[in-house]
């Protein structure tokens, strides 16, 4: 994740997402880690404009959100992917 973000910070973005899909990889098992994944995936295509690839990302990040075990889940990761959610739609406007 340190490099992800590292990449992130040098806007090397193809970059930040390969480390971010061996995270999703490598951690199969720890629902946590694959939300931030996918979560971080979505904030990249948002800052590329890549909208659809966006939404659909963060869409997917709420899906998780659904289940019983929402309560256990990282709470900002829902709340932030509805914020962004909302500026795409603006956005598109």
């Amino acid at each position: 994740m340190q490099r992800a973000q590292e990449a992130m910070d040098r806007n090397r973005y193809e970059t930040a997402i390969q480390y971010y899909q061996a995270l999703y990889a490598r951690n199969q098992t720890n629902i946590d880690l694959i939300i931030t994944a996918e979560y971080h995936i979505a904030h990249i295509k948002f800052k590329q404009k890549k909208y659809d690839e966006a939404r659909e990302g963060f869409n997917g990040v709420l899906s998780y959100y659904t289940t019983a075990d929402a309560i256990l889940l990282p709470q900002h990761f829902m709340i932030l992917s509805k914020i962004v959610l909302e500026n795409i739609d603006e956005k598109e406007r």
